[in-house]
């Protein structure tokens, strides 16, 4: 599919660009690494340039930046006054994911003492309620994407500090990847897995709207009140494992029509494709249509390499990158769903298991 094909071509350039001495957010503003960011370069870079070299050296310094609090900075290397908790959970996604396309164990264990930090930081946040609230003091920024309810002040104190599906659903994916690691080490991982689940099992009580099959962004715990509907909430409980066999059906089927839920934007749509590609029959041509939509958009923009945000330059005050790595995903879903490519254990591509044509249109 020549669209298709142009995407991929600009999606390789789009990661190149932001590839220096570390993965960076862009080349024009920041030029910074995050997590969150780099995790979907690395996912992208994996398959796109076939090494490990450049992942392990900005994991690596992404581990020298733990905190005197047990989590990273925002940036590394760097000091900087705030940070987001979601996007410090976000890097034992990164290491396990590492482990798989690497099978490097000896770096895995090497950064193990880290990772261990940012959990145990996560656990002890755990309220006799079975969650954990946003993070109240000033210097946590209780960011998720750049969408309305869902980026939050910098630098604010909480009043009346909500719990967030979405940083308790990063959390379980934390300690899901830290237990994956500890058994991929011959060590037990129980005490993550357990902690997962039962994380999972609670936010399906707490914020599960049974009747509309969709679930809710924020809990007021005082209240009870639940507010806030957005794809990416409902993308994390499926990719997070919160979402039961029984309610997948009509969870995916809100995350693929409801226009009620707020649109996911480029940096996380990856989770979005990632649980509706559960159910390929149901919604690969629904994903690989949407993706043809938006990056076919910017092609038609005259983009030679993919923006921040589909406002483009326009976004932030007219501060908006045109050259951001984040939105280089569709690259890693080629990969992965057309072609059929993805590690069944650490250091082992599984067999190709390419989908058929009229699940993908490609």
């Amino acid at each position: 599919d020549h669209m298709h094909n142009e995407i991929y071509e600009i999606c390789k350039r789009t990661l190149l660009l932001c590839m220096h001495e570390h993965y960076e957010d862009c080349p024009w503003r920041e030029q910074a690494l995050y997590t969150m960011d780099s995790r979907n370069q690395m996912l992208c870079g994996y398959y796109t340039f076939k090494e490990t070299a450049f992942p392990k050296a900005s994991l690596r310094l992404i581990g020298q930046s733990i905190r005197d609090d047990d989590l990273l900075e925002l940036c590394s290397p760097a000091r900087v006054s705030i940070t987001i908790p979601c996007f410090c959970a976000v890097y034992l996604v990164q290491l396990w994911e590492y482990v798989l396309f690497s099978g490097d164990l000896a770096f895995a264990k090497e950064m193990l003492p880290v990772c261990e930090r940012v959990c145990r930081a996560f656990l002890a946040r755990i309220g006799e309620n079975g969650l954990i609230p946003v993070l109240q003091e000033r210097e946590y920024w209780n960011f998720y994407e750049w969408q309305s309810g869902m980026d939050n002040g910098i630098g604010t104190v909480e009043q009346n500090p909500t719990c967030d599906l979405p940083l308790n659903a990063f959390v379980s994916m934390a300690f899901q990847s830290m237990s994956r690691i500890l058994a991929a080490l011959g060590e037990d991982g129980s005490l993550y897995s357990d902690a997962a689940a039962a994380l999972n099992e609670v936010c399906h009580k707490a914020y599960y709207n049974a009747e509309k099959g969709w679930y809710y962004t924020k809990l007021q715990p005082a209240t009870g009140e639940r507010t806030h509907l957005a794809q990416l909430t409902q993308a994390l409980a499926v990719c997070a494992g919160i979402c039961p066999a029984d309610a997948l059906d009509r969870v995916l089927e809100n995350l693929a029509y409801n226009e009620e839920e707020l649109e996911v934007t480029l940096s996380h749509s990856v989770f979005r494709y990632d649980a509706l590609m559960l159910q390929p029959e149901k919604y690969g041509r629904f994903v690989f249509d949407h993706i043809a939509k938006q990056f076919g958009y910017m092609l038609k923009e005259n983009a030679t390499t993919f923006w921040e945000t589909m406002e483009g330059g326009r976004d932030f005050g007219y501060a908006g990158s045109l050259c951001h790595a984040w939105s280089a995903i569709p690259s890693y879903l080629y990969f992965r769903y057309v072609v059929g490519l993805y590690p069944d254990a650490p250091g082992h591509m599984g067999e190709k298991k390419p989908l058929p044509v009229s699940q993908t249109g490609i």
